[in-house]
């Protein structure tokens, strides 16, 4: 673990931040639920305040929110509809420089490749950086059955495709690949922190809509939750499931009805917390350590801190691993080491 996270922290911090950060993603979602319920159900009584009635209030939200999803044929067209809000907001807001030339193609997922999740990005590998990248979309299997259809379509409806946009290509895999392929450096360009990487594209999930994309929709900030929840159970579900003696059965309940997931998606997660150990780790452990940098830069630099000139400075060190990115940002932001006063 210590050899792949590369991120200063020993396995036991892991697991208690990520249990925190559940209980409190958890938290922040239930109110979420309570100010869509009257949207959804407005004449239907809400659930008792206890912890069988908030993870049902939780679960009939998210459900209701599921079925605003489009069409299996109009997903790549609706990809791309999104790709290009999402960069116009990233230039309003001024959030950070976008590559230029743009050599990301929003493509239709070859066939074999399909059915496990909506989208991946295959990015410019770094020895041929000026090589286009790929934003992969897909429709579902033609083999699939309208219910397996109708299920992933709920899963990654309206609102999780944008929050999965962010964290694939703008501004997340895509744009922090094509910066670390601009780097000097071919040994950064080549070796790659998963923490960094990953980290980078769950951090871009919450700043994204911090920074007011989505104008406060509240259904967008639920699946921003719910997807940023999933990261935080793979850590802890990574623990448990290699140093202690969890069951099948409870890793299932613990990510069906903890963390909102599918009986399909936790199979396929439990699956693959047994052929691996610690890369579903890196998601939180990246994510963390890119919020918190972000948090304690701007608490030093107070007026003096631009969204766009820290982002930079993060991402043109290639995907280093994160336990050096304070020192590294620290020399290119704040030189002198003073903190400045909030004007």
């Amino acid at each position: 673990m210590e050899l792949v996270l590369d991120a200063g922290v020993s396995a036991d911090q892991v697991l208690a931040d990520a249990q925190a950060e559940f209980a409190r993603v958890r938290d922040d979602m239930y109110v979420v639920a309570r100010q869509l319920w009257p949207v959804y159900f407005p004449h239907t009584l809400f659930p008792p305040d206890d912890s069988d009635g908030r993870r049902q209030a939780i679960n009939k939200v998210i459900e209701a929110v599921n079925q605003e999803h489009g069409r299996p044929e109009s997903l790549v067209a609706d990809a791309r509809a999104t790709v290009e809000k999402i960069k116009s907001f990233i230039r309003a807001r001024d959030y950070l420089p976008l590559p230029d030339p743009d050599l990301c193609q929003v493509i239709e997922m070859p066939e074999f490749r399909r059915g496990n999740s909506l989208a991946y990005l295959d990015n410019a590998p770094p020895l041929d950086p000026k090589a286009s990248s790929y934003y992969a979309v897909s429709p579902p299997p033609a083999d699939w059955t309208p219910a397996q259809v109708n299920s992933f379509l709920e899963e990654y409806n309206s609102n999780m495709l944008q929050i999965l946009t962010i964290h694939e290509a703008y501004p997340g895999h895509y744009v922090q690949l094509e910066y670390a392929n601009c780097t000097p450096s071919l040994i950064r360009r080549v070796y790659q922190s998963g923490p960094f990487v990953e980290g980078w594209a769950v951090y871009g999930e919450v700043t994204m809509l911090n920074e007011g994309y989505g104008a406060g929709d509240l259904r967008l900030r639920l699946m921003q939750q719910k997807f940023y929840l999933r990261a935080v159970a793979n850590a802890i579900l990574d623990h448990k499931m290699h140093c202690t003696d969890i069951s099948d059965d409870e890793a299932m309940k613990f990510l069906t009805q903890d963390a909102f997931q599918s009986e399909g998606e936790a199979k396929l997660k439990l699956i693959r917390a047994k052929q691996s150990s610690t890369q579903l780790s890196t998601y939180f452990v990246g994510r963390m350590a890119h919020y918190r940098l972000h948090q304690q830069m701007e608490r030093e630099l107070g007026g003096a801190f631009n969204l766009a000139r820290y982002h930079q400075a993060v991402l043109s060190h290639g995907s280093i691993p994160v336990k050096y990115l304070p020192e590294l940002i620290h020399a290119d932001l704040n030189p002198t080491g003073r903190k400045n006063t909030p004007q």
